[in-house]
């Protein structure tokens, strides 16, 4: 079976307000989702839903992972203890030293490993939050705006070390929130969109060419076409 996992009509309401309204959408193996979303949507509801921790909704929602990891955009930690990276991992799970040096090389992160925790900078910690999911061999990986402060370099950097874990990890799904179009259409075999009550469920291809999707994501795409106008000038000029 290739569903990892497959929502149907899922709604959501709190205090008699619906704030999600009948979304369907299946994920597949090796499936590079991104979801984007405006920011007044209910994406992190729709996250919490999908992995269990909100229960207030009606749902038919079929699960055929094992392991699911979900990656926060903010975790905090108490500065007064003196948490190192090794022992964070170490709370999680009995791993093997070659392991994780596997996985902290591909994040160019072997420095960080007794590096206390909660002194990591927000980028660092998204990588040992990685690496700590991928310990557990997961079948289903949700990321949530795991490139938000970082610059355009390390951006496309991050978006192909997706495509290695993926292609290490024959079996897996990674759902990834993102407002990057670039990265988005780049990177991703299936975008879901969230627009207040509505949502809607597109290859990269279908995005690009609909118009509706332009007239309510129009401020993140405007990089994105400015950009590729910008690339096609440059590039006709030296003909």
């Amino acid at each position: 079976m290739n569903n990892i996992l497959e929502l149907k009509n899922i709604s959501v309401s709190f205090s008699d307000k619906q704030v999600l309204n009948n979304i369907s959408f299946i994920i597949n193996k090796w499936d590079i989702v991104s979801l984007i979303w405006k920011n007044w949507t209910w994406k992190s509801t729709l996250l919490k839903t999908i992995v269990w921790i909100n229960k207030s909704y009606s749902w038919d929602i079929i699960k055929n992972y094992k392991t699911l990891w979900y990656v926060p955009q903010k975790l905090s930690f108490d500065t007064t203890v003196p948490l190192t990276v090794e022992e964070f991992f170490w709370i999680y799970h009995n791993w093997h030293k070659h392991d994780i040096d596997k996985y902290l090389k591909i994040f160019n992160a072997c420095k960080l490993i007794n590096k206390q925790v909660s002194k990591l900078s927000w980028w660092e910690l998204q990588k040992i939050l990685i690496v700590n999911s991928l310990l557990d061999n997961p079948d289903f990986l949700i990321l949530d705006e795991p490139t938000a402060w970082i610059d355009t370099i390390w951006e496309e950097i991050f978006y192909w070390i997706i495509h290695e874990i993926r292609d290490n990890f024959p079996n897996i799904a990674i759902l990834i929130v993102s407002h990057n179009m670039k990265m988005v259409y780049s990177h991703s075999n299936k975008i879901v969109c969230l627009h207040e009550h509505c949502y809607c469920t597109w290859t990269p291809d279908e995005v690009k060419n609909n118009s509706d999707f332009d007239s309510v994501f129009w401020d993140y795409v405007i990089p994105y076409k400015h950009t590729h106008s910008h690339e096609h000038k440059h590039t006709h000029s030296h003909k």
